[in-house]
């Protein structure tokens, strides 16, 4: 398969996960709201989780959709689209460097993974797997920075960059800091910043919309400038 078309499978499957993901947000709140029309009808039930043992009753579960709709399943889909958006990007780079394995040409290699290699394909599939993993770990616009020094982009642009760093420093507060911002997140979201430090950062609806939106766009952008390149 040659590298444009490989871009643009990676690209499709890229972009239904996060239209699945956005989709799941929609149809779940529908399904709140039909229930919700039904209890208010008179219908009543219970309903048992047989993992905690825990029961409540509709008019119990009635009081915790607000807080189900905008903690639980606004945090599970933003986060999913900022992963959908990590993947895309490193599968991206994979690509590109094993089509075009000379861009590691100054990487340097321990002799020892090179005489434990089976051959020359399992040493550049190596360089590459380092290279991706110190890119994945670094700060976003990073990612940006290295995919520029292989292929010569005219996007995302510079306010889209750092829009997406506010995006991923969200991200990283609702998984490793129970969503409480803090310096770090003030520091990566530099002047899209929108919380200050130890605040409840929060997914407003159209905050939830705009970042599926941009990633979409950075996703699209960055696939069609690639394939023109490849």
């Amino acid at each position: 398969m040659i590298l444009a078309d490989a871009v643009r499978e990676l690209t499709e499957r890229t972009l239904n996960g996060l239209d699945d993901s956005q989709d799941y947000r929609e149809h779940t709140i529908a399904a709140w709201r039909v229930l919700q029309r039904f209890v208010a009808q008179g219908e009543q039930f219970t309903v048992q989780n047989q993992n905690t043992g825990k029961s409540i009753d509709e008019k119990q579960l009635m009081a915790k959709v607000p807080h189900y709709v905008t903690q639980y399943l606004a945090t599970a889909t933003f986060v999913h689209f900022v992963s959908l958006f990590e993947n895309f990007l490193v599968d991206l780079l994979r690509l590109w460097l094993t089509a075009f394995p000379r861009s590691l040409a100054e990487n340097q290699i321990k002799v020892k993974e090179v005489l434990e290699a089976a051959d020359r394909d399992a040493i550049i599939q190596s360089a590459i797997d380092k290279k991706l993993s110190d890119v994945a770990y670094g700060p976003a616009d990073g990612w940006f920075r290295y995919l520029a020094t292989l292929v010569n982009l005219d996007c995302p642009t510079p306010e889209e960059i750092k829009q997406f760093a506010e995006i991923k420093a969200s991200r990283d507060v609702l998984v490793h800091n129970k969503g409480i911002t803090n310096k770090k997140y003030m520091e990566k979201a530099g002047g899209y910043a929108r919380y200050q430090d130890n605040e409840v950062l929060q997914l407003p609806d159209t905050y939830h919309r705009q970042s599926w939106e941009l990633v979409r766009k950075v996703i699209r952008d960055i696939a069609d400038a690639v394939i023109r390149k490849a």
